[in-house]
């Protein structure tokens, strides 16, 4: 890694340290209590086994929506060395963010984001408000830890491509979507990123992208799909539905519940707008916005026409523009999926708004592309004579690349 380079990750991680330093000093709130304070099941080695035949809040077989055995067994492992101490949580929270922090920079890079716009936005990821529930709270580890996999499973997707042949990267990727999607629901999703990242990194048409993304990922996407099932059955077994069931979702922490499909999809989507504006404005943040502190809206409010015709018009935008590499459309579509196991679209999840599941889909709004993409920075323009001279003195400028080919 070059001096540059280095310098940016100590920067990136020491804004993640400096900036959740007072978190250390937080005790268990809400959740934490349930899950790891008062929880028997992490206290003793000998009940790992267990871990993976409970669900998240250890309640019987059918109630129960939430399964993350992996991230229960990172709670045990801590209680293990160091019991009951809560800064201790805190202080590896603190750490997983900075390791995020650290993979977004890394994937932003690898999709060929200039380095000072790469920088620019992970350094904003690191201190951005919204994610000081995810951060400072000790089940937020969930959103920390499942976008640190998926990270992971992003960086070496994106190494699979470029080098197709090789098994290392495929086998380490598939390891890390199992490991996220036992830790947190939400990872599910990753695939779809991947594809998007993909799409991102490749040169030529969308459609010559498109037949990259597939031709070069192929036991990449069987092996996610193979995962995938895995994950659903564990699930099935341990829970008794592979995805999402009545019980266990209480209308006092989310009201979409018990709503009509459709009317639950119009709040839904007023409720991503909301999202967008808490990640666009963070001036108001609250760590706990369940029950009814969100007024319902009509199917046939002025509100609700509205706020679904803007979701509709940004969709489409984003995917109009993403076809003419624009990096504001990639960050759009990244929030959209990366959020739509827990957008309450598809499902209900056991809340109706929480700001610690806008950790993940706030990664890539910020960078934009690096200013040119047919050369190296050499032969932009960057003043008179000098320039010409150097380009005559290096010999003919290279062709454009082959479509279909990523960077390496």
């Amino acid at each position: 890694m070059k001096r540059e380079a280095r310098l940016q990750a100590g920067l990136l991680v020491a804004a993640c340290l400096l900036t959740y330093a007072n978190a250390l000093s937080g005790a268990f709130t809400y959740d934490d209590k349930a899950v790891v304070r008062d929880n028997l099941l992490i206290r003793s080695p000998g009940s790992v086994p267990q871990l993976f035949r409970t669900s998240y809040f250890g309640w019987p077989r059918g109630v129960g929506v939430n399964y993350r055995p992996v991230l229960m067994l990172s709670y045990a492992a801590q209680w293990w060395i160091w019991g009951s101490r809560v800064e201790a949580y805190h202080a590896v929270n603190v750490l997983l963010h900075a390791s995020v922090t650290l993979a977004f920079w890394l994937l932003l890079r690898g999709l060929r984001v200039g380095g000072a716009s790469a920088f620019a936005g992970a350094l904003l990821f690191a201190v951005h408000p919204v994610h000081v529930e995810a951060v400072t709270s000790v089940v937020g580890r969930g959103e920390t830890l499942g976008a640190l996999f998926v990270s992971a499973y992003l960086l070496l997707g994106l190494a699979a491509a470029r080098a197709p042949r090789r098994v290392l990267p495929v086998a380490g990727a598939l390891v890390c979507y199992a490991l996220g999607c036992l830790t947190k629901e939400s990872a599910v999703v990753a695939p779809a990123l991947a594809f998007l990242a993909f799409l991102a990194a490749a040169e030529g048409t969308l459609f010559t992208r498109i037949r990259f993304a597939l031709s070069r990922g192929l036991w990449f996407w069987a092996g996610s799909g193979a995962v995938l099932c895995g994950v659903l059955a564990l699930r099935r077994g341990v829970l008794g539905t592979a995805l999402s069931g009545s019980g266990g979702i209480y209308e006092l922490e989310n009201p979409l519940a018990p709503l009509p499909v459709l009317s639950r999809i119009w709040n839904a989507a007023l409720i991503l707008v909301r999202y967008a504006g808490r990640i666009a404005f963070p001036l108001e943040l609250t760590a706990d916005e369940s029950a009814w502190s969100l007024p319902l809206a009509t199917g046939r409010s002025p509100l609700t026409l509205l706020g679904v015709g803007l979701f509709a018009a940004v969709a489409i935008l984003a995917l109009a523009r993403f076809s003419r590499r624009a990096p504001a459309a990639f960050g759009l579509l990244f929030f959209g999926l990366a959020f739509l196991p827990a957008s309450n679209l598809l499902f209900p999840i056991g809340t109706v708004f929480a700001e610690r599941l806008a950790y993940l889909p706030s990664a890539p709004w910020l960078p934009s592309r690096s200013p040119s993409r047919r050369g190296p920075p050499s032969a932009t323009r960057c003043g008179g004579a000098t320039t010409r001279s150097s380009r005559a003195a290096s010999g003919p400028r290279p062709g454009p690349r082959r479509p279909g080919t990523t960077t390496p």
